[in-house]
């Protein structure tokens, strides 16, 4: 299954069932890890977000688990459909650097760096929002 297909039916998942709000960010988790696992240049930096798209999404399922009970408002859904279209715009970029050959990534890494370090501000961006609708 493509990557951004499992993304899709994850994120999916997630919004029909409501209550498996944790699992579906889980499996987007896991699809950004393992596209940034099969990158070979700029590994390092691609494994690093990776592990914050990780750490911010066990905030947000601690924080859900812990308020389980609260109102969702509208300023919170608007922000984490948002959060939800970075975690979708990361797993679309990497897939895209992933699938690049080893030549080509040694030849575009300095512009996959830039990407990589913007898309890390975006997520940053992001989960700030995000937890200012709480």
């Amino acid at each position: 299954m493509p990557l951004s297909l499992g993304l899709a039916i994850a994120s999916s998942a997630g919004d029909i069932a409501g209550q498996d709000l944790a699992r579906s960010l889980t499996v987007i988790a896991e699809i950004i890890s393992g596209a940034a696992e099969d990158i070979h240049i700029n590994k390092p930096a691609a494994t690093a977000l990776a592990h914050r798209v990780q750490e911010t999404i066990n905030i947000i399922v601690d924080a859900q688990m812990e308020g389980e009970h609260t109102i969702i408002s509208p300023e919170w859904k608007a922000a984490f459909d948002d959060f939800k279209s970075v975690l979708i715009e990361i797993q679309h970029a990497l897939d895209e650097i992933r699938k690049q050959s080893y030549l080509a990534q040694i030849i575009h890494r300095t512009r996959t760096t830039t990407t990589i370090e913007d898309l890390s501000q975006r997520l940053k961006d992001a989960f700030a929002v995000l937890k200012a609708r709480l």
